[in-house]
C-alpha cells in the first residue's frame, strides 16, 4: 500500500528528473527466502487490486488541493488502450526495477549502483 501511495502523490510525480526506483529483495540468504520473480508477481498483484479499488473510489471522493492529491500511475497509453484490465510493472509510468541483495554476505551492490 505504501508503494502504491508514494506512486500516486502528485507532489512524487512532480519531481523532475523522475526518480528512478529499485525494490530490493532483502535476505536472499535465508533458506526460505522469496524469490524476486515470486515477490514482483505479488507486488503487481496487490498494486492492481489497489489502483482498481482506488479508481473507484476516486469518483465518489472530493479531491483538494492539498499534498495528498493524487493521480493515475499508469502512462497514458495503457489507460487509453485498456480500460479496466490489470496492468504490468511496464504500465506504470516510474522506472521501477527489482534486485536482490543480502547484507550478511556483503552483496549490495545493486544498490550501490543506483546511488552512483
Amino acid at each position: 500500500k505504501m508503494l502504491y501511495h508514494l506512486l500516486s502523490l502528485k507532489l512524487f510525480n512532480l519531481i523532475s528528473p523522475k526518480p528512478k526506483i529499485l525494490i530490493i529483495c532483502n535476505k536472499t540468504d535465508q533458506r526460505n527466502k522469496q524469490s524476486v520473480i515470486t515477490i514482483k508477481s505479488t507486488l503487481i498483484k496487490e498494486l492492481n487490486k489497489l489502483y482498481h479499488s482506488e479508481t473507484s473510489l476516486s469518483s465518489v471522493q472530493d479531491s483538494g488541493n492539498d499534498e495528498n492529491e493524487t493521480i493515475d500511475i499508469l502512462k497514458k497509453e495503457y489507460k487509453a488502450a485498456t480500460k479496466g484490465a490489470n496492468f504490468s510493472w511496464e504500465d506504470i509510468d516510474y522506472d521501477i526495477s527489482f534486485d536482490s541483495c543480502s547484507v550478511l554476505e556483503k552483496n549490495i551492490q545493486p544498490i550501490k549502483d543506483i546511488l552512483s
